[in-house]
């Protein structure tokens, strides 16, 4: 995981989170691809800094809230949502955390900017 590699060291990932974040986000990707969604370089930069951060904020929960999210939702389609909630929906339950719409629809958005590639 090259772009996983570069971010080791911005982003301070220790080797045991590297592990789990390579663990996390190559099942992300192998069921993005069954559905002909594939990240270019740039959206994996953003993806997976997103989702060190992501992680990161459900084991100390602290999740996004209090974003007006309305305008944003309006425009993601369904479809983009729901295979976002079914992506990280086990990773709120495996830290437990609450479910949380303004994560949801933060990883919706990577999802359909790379279905717009």
């Amino acid at each position: 995981m090259e772009i996983l590699d570069e971010l080791r060291e911005k982003l301070n990932i220790n080797d045991d989170e590297y592990k789990e974040m390579e663990n996390i986000i190559k099942g992300m990707e192998k069921v993005l691809n069954t559905k002909g969604i594939y990240f270019n370089d740039q959206l994996k930069i953003g993806f997976y800094s997103h989702m060190v951060s992501f992680v990161r904020r459900l084991k100390n929960k602290e999740l996004v809230t209090d974003a007006d999210s309305s305008s944003v939702l309006s425009q993601i389609k369904k479809e983009n949502m729901d295979l976002a909630s079914d992506l990280i929906k086990p990773l709120f339950k495996k830290y437990g955390a609450d479910y949380n719409k303004e994560e949801i629809i933060l990883i919706a958005i990577y999802i359909q900017t790379a279905s717009k590639d």
